[in-house]
């Protein structure tokens, strides 16, 4: 019998296995439905009222359809010995949280991700005052537009 965490995970990995949809649709879908279960749940009428997700992929999560069968995810997860971090789970990494749109699932191996993970690699000479003069926040645009006003 499958644990309520473990059929709980599984609907974050299938709902994120949903071809098409991205980051910010998946933040909106678990705004509007709470959870990856309930977003499985609703009927494609209610899938069509959440802001910017495409009708495609809102056919795609009322028909179920995947890129890849998620118990089988799961089950090539757990024999390499890797696991999920979901963006609900306090293990998540807060830095991550701040982005503009954060994976909502993570894969992982080995040690568990640091909650303040070292962003920047300290061989990169001048690097690390740089970055802690701005705000984690603003990283996202500095590296888009090629590094201009560094």
């Amino acid at each position: 019998m499958k644990s309520i965490l473990s059929e709980h995970r599984v609907d974050w990995l299938a709902l994120h296995l949903v071809p098409g949809l991205g980051n910010m649709a998946f933040k909106k879908l678990l705004e509007r439905f709470g959870d990856p279960a309930e977003v499985f749940r609703a009927t494609p009428a209610d899938l069509a009222q959440v802001e910017g997700l495409r009708k495609q992929v809102a056919q795609g999560i009322a028909q179920r359809r995947f890129s890849q069968d998620p118990q089988i995810v799961l089950r090539d997860l757990e024999r390499l010995g890797a696991r999920m971090v979901i963006f609900s789970d306090p293990t998540y990494p807060e830095p991550l949280r701040e982005i503009h749109d954060p994976p909502m699932v993570l894969y992982t191996k080995g040690l568990d991700i640091p909650a303040k993970p070292r962003l920047w690699p300290s061989w990169v000479p001048g690097i690390r005052p740089l970055m802690e003069s701005r705000p984690l926040k603003t990283w996202p645009r500095v590296w888009q537009d090629g590094g201009s006003g560094l």
